[in-house]
């Protein structure tokens, strides 16, 4: 009989120190799950993937491990799967507050605002009754204020996404289950965020008015700058016409000087050219003079026809020689002649490409500063409009200003250690 109570005495020890282990075990494994996917990346999560398909198998439907793991996905901002698994998780334990909560803060964040409802609906309505034990009487304040701040956020920062009328609804019948305390908590938690919300948008409203002075007074001196850029322009221009014209009459007065010299030029050079044609003419009559004189001396058979036919043609070529002289002295005179029209020519032509060449770069000058107006013109058109304040802060503090997380961060390390003290104590 001793030895059967000692055998009974000796289980029981072993299942004790078997169920201790086993508890440990899973609190560790759980620590170790979140520890792995806690710092956000993708292979970390991997990793507590891994571990949780393990702790799946080790303990499968457990509430607080589907919990632990759906934290881990809302630090890796996987949204979509920590709602599925909180989800789950609410199935298994429909009146955890903290699941509540946790699903609540999700479907915010997610802009699911009727589902937050509906679960801000549901934890109202799991609050557990007044009692004199003021730790748990404290919880479910915690709890009814962080409902009044989802309240504030929903009908203040959020109230354009939101509908009203759900809300208003809501926050009716939830408010009719609450006493005086809880309902002045829930009053504490709506006005925090209306506190917060209105302090931001001040602060948005300060940074923008701001910005706008500042903005206006940089359009301002923009305005001036630009109008005297325009002036310069303006003034440019009117310089370049009037180089311009200068230019073309300076072209034009050298052109008429050497057209007033190149016609007396022309006229001698006419001249000679006419005197030297009928020269030219006169010579070739001679020689075929003087050759039709030779050729009949050679055939005349009387010498003294014979001489006196070349008696004759010799006459005639001293005539041809004193013609021949006279071309040559008017064909040079005509090369000086020409020599310098030629060279007046050539001036006349420099004379033009210069100008050409200048007005060119006038030109070049002038379509630049006709572009430079256009732009100018388009920049002061801009500067015209008026001052809106919108800058990269103002942005950024309009966007906190509505920002969920700008009232309510999700408590993640807090979580991680009530959540892991809860499956301590439960196992216990």
């Amino acid at each position: 009989m001793l030895a059967r109570r000692l055998g009974l005495l000796t289980l029981s020890l072993v299942l004790s120190l078997e169920a201790s282990i086993g508890l440990a075990s899973l609190v560790s494994d759980v620590e170790r799950m979140m520890s792995a996917g806690w710092k956000p990346s993708s292979t970390a999560l991997e990793a507590a993937a891994r571990r949780y398909t393990q702790l799946e198998t080790q303990s499968p439907a457990n509430a607080d491990v589907t919990y632990a793991y759906a934290i881990v996905q809302l630090r890796n901002r996987k949204y979509d799967e920590a709602a599925r698994l909180l989800g789950e998780a609410i199935e298994a334990r429909p009146k955890d507050l903290n699941l509540r909560r946790a699903r609540i803060w999700l479907s915010v964040l997610m802009r699911n605002y009727s589902a937050a409802l509906v679960d801000m609906d549901a934890l109202s309505k799991n609050l557990p009754a007044e009692n004199d034990d003021p730790d748990a009487e404290e919880r479910s304040l915690q709890q009814v204020q962080f409902i009044g701040r989802i309240f504030g956020f929903l009908e203040g920062p959020a109230a354009k996404q939101a509908s009203a009328k759900q809300v208003d609804e809501h926050r009716k019948r939830i408010l009719g289950r609450l006493n005086t305390t809880r309902k002045s908590a829930f009053a504490a938690g709506y006005e925090a965020v209306a506190e917060r919300y209105a302090e931001l948008d001040l602060q948005r409203d300060h940074a923008k008015s701001t910005a706008k002075a500042d903005e206006e007074e940089f359009k301002e001196r923009e305005r001036e700058t630009l109008g005297e850029q325009r002036d310069a322009i303006a003034n440019e221009k009117n310089e370049l016409y009037e180089k311009a014209r200068d230019v073309r009459e300076a072209v034009k007065k050298e052109v008429d000087r050497i057209d007033e010299e190149l016609v007396p030029l022309n006229v001698e050079f006419a001249q000679l050219e006419s005197e030297a044609q009928l020269v030219r003419s006169h010579i070739a009559s001679l020689q075929i003079e003087i050759n039709s004189l030779l050729t009949l001396a050679d055939q005349d058979e009387d010498p003294d026809e014979a001489f006196r036919l070349q008696a004759a043609a010799g006459r005639l070529e001293a005539t041809l020689s004193r013609d021949r002289y006279r071309y040559r002295q008017l064909d040079s005179a005509a090369r000086r002649v020409n020599v310098r029209r030629s060279s007046l020519d050539q001036q006349r032509r420099a004379a033009v490409a210069t100008g050409h060449g200048d007005l060119n770069r006038l030109d070049r000058r002038d379509r630049d500063l006709t572009k430079t107006k256009k732009r100018i013109a388009g920049e002061e058109k801009r500067a015209s409009q008026p001052a809106t304040g919108s800058t990269p802060r103002v942005g950024s503090l309009t966007t906190q200003a509505t920002a969920f997380t700008s009232y309510e961060e999700f408590p993640f390390e807090e979580e991680r250690q009530r959540l892991l003290a809860q499956i301590e104590a439960s196992e216990q």
